[in-house]
This record gives C-alpha cells, structure tokens and sequence, in this order.
C-alpha cells in the first residue's frame, strides 16, 4: 500500500480515502528516504570533487613542466596516499576546536596515554603521564615532512602518538644517513632541550 503498486480501492468511498491518504504517506516517505540518499551521495561527491580539482591541478602543473610519466604517477600516488592524512589532520584541529578546553585535554590525555604507557620511562608511573599530558599539543606531520633539523635550536620535546619518524644525521660530507626510526611512544628533541 505504501508504496502504491497495483492496488486500487473498490467502489467503496471508505477504501477510497484509505488507499489515498496510505500511497500518500508512501510517496512521502519515499521522499524523504531519497532526500537522505542524496545529501549522503553529494557530501561523499564534495570531498571526491575537491581532491579531484587537486590532481587536476597538479597533472596541469607536470604536464606543463615535462615530467616525465613515471615521476607523475609518484606525484598522483604520494597524493592519494596523503589525502586521508590531511584530512584526518583537519578533522582533529577541526574536532578539537569544537569541543571546550577541559574536554580537550581529556582527549589530548587519551591519544598520548595509550603511546606513552609502553614506553619505559613512563612504565608504571600514569602520575607522570598524567601530569606530563596536561602539557602537550597534538601536531600532524605528513610523509616526509622535516620535524626539526640537526643544529637547530629547539625548546620542544616531541612524543611520537601515532605513526612514526626516521632520524638522520648529516656527516661531515653533508650527506644525510638513516640512523634511527622511531615508533609510537618514542621521544626525540630532549637532548637540545637539556641542553639548550
């Protein structure tokens, strides 16, 4: 009945105005049910036109410059790959601004409790996390993105929540090695602070 199909009232008036006001509640929650599909679809199709424009953009850009195919499909990959991270960043900062300043440090305290509990310093000490956690900032780097450079001075400690870091130091024949990767609940940058 809701949603009309073949049936018909008889010659009854009763019948009539049933069958009427039932495939109009019918037509209308039909409506309505399309109407929530659609606003899921086009939310869906904001985010995939936006990154869409993006590639646009940078396809343009390397076309222009003559790089070559192979580069391109790196460009495209390490974009795709990334897109998830900027928008998991700006969904953090964009959460985080929402919510009031006691409820943030709660879920500062959450995000950097679950890291720091495995790491041996803080083992079996949550005093020190908690008082520790009342302190931090979340920061999101991307791939690659340079954190802090050898010889720079810093007054940040950074404790690694999510993801992870490579560490490389430059030789005195100014060539970058690989020495070190970091994990989640690893610290780095306490030495320059110590140190000034």
């Amino acid at each position: 009945m809701l949603t009309g199909n073949d049936n018909g009232p008889r010659n009854n008036t009763f019948q009539t105005i049933f069958v009427a006001v039932f495939v109009t509640i019918g037509a209308l929650l039909n409506a309505y049910i399309f109407g929530e599909l659609v606003v899921l679809v086009s939310v869906i199709n904001e985010k995939n036109s936006q990154f869409v424009k993006k590639l646009d953009i940078c396809n343009t850009a390397m076309k222009n410059q003559g790089i070559s195919k192979q580069l391109q499909s790196e460009v495209i990959g390490y974009l795709t790959y990334t897109r998830s991270l900027l928008n998991s960043q700006q969904e953090l900062e964009t959460f985080l601004n929402l919510v009031s300043p006691s409820l943030k440090q709660k879920i500062i305290k959450h995000i950097f409790s679950e890291a720091l509990k495995d790491n041996p310093i803080f083992k079996n000490r949550p005093w020190i996390i908690n008082s520790l956690t009342l302190r931090l900032v979340t920061k999101i780097y991307q791939p690659e993105e340079e954190v802090v450079r050898q010889g720079e001075n810093t007054t940040d400690v950074y404790f690694i929540a999510k993801g992870g870091c490579e560490v490389s130091i430059q030789d005195a024949n100014n060539q970058n090695e690989i020495v070190n990767f970091l994990e989640a609940g690893n610290l780095f940058g306490e030495v320059a602070v110590l140190n000034e």
